[in-house]
């Protein structure tokens, strides 16, 4: 039981956390989205309050004095549109459900973006 019910009359009820589930519904969506990340030429679109809330690497790419800090798209070269999608999801739902099979095929790839995000 959370304790928002031990605080509240007993005929209010607050519904379970879904934080996960309701970021997960903003992954790769250009509504209210304020960086396009452009990925073997396609674009992903995040928000930069939850990419530095979840990243160091990320709270560093957009600190001020950055060129990012400014840029409303931003190219990721050498890397697949499906790792970095991935990792996107990762950042916003704390989920790494990534078919296991794409990932030994680029392990060099995800590593690399895994050891920047930790």
């Amino acid at each position: 039981m959370f304790l928002a019910n031990f605080l509240l009359p007993p005929h209010i009820q607050v519904p379970p956390p879904s934080l996960s589930a309701d970021l997960a519904t903003c992954i790769n969506k250009a509504e209210h989205s304020d960086i396009t990340f452009i990925v073997q030429g396609k674009p992903i679109h995040a928000h930069k309050v939850v990419m530095c809330a979840r990243s160091e690497y990320f709270r560093g790419m957009f600190a001020h004095g950055m060129k990012e800090a400014h840029a409303s798209e931003i190219i990721i070269p050498d890397t697949r549109y499906e790792t970095f999608l991935a990792l996107v999801e990762f950042l916003y739902t704390d989920k790494d459900e990534v078919d296991r099979k794409y990932i030994m095929s680029d392990s060099d790839d995800c590593g690399r973006w895994i050891l920047m995000v930790h």
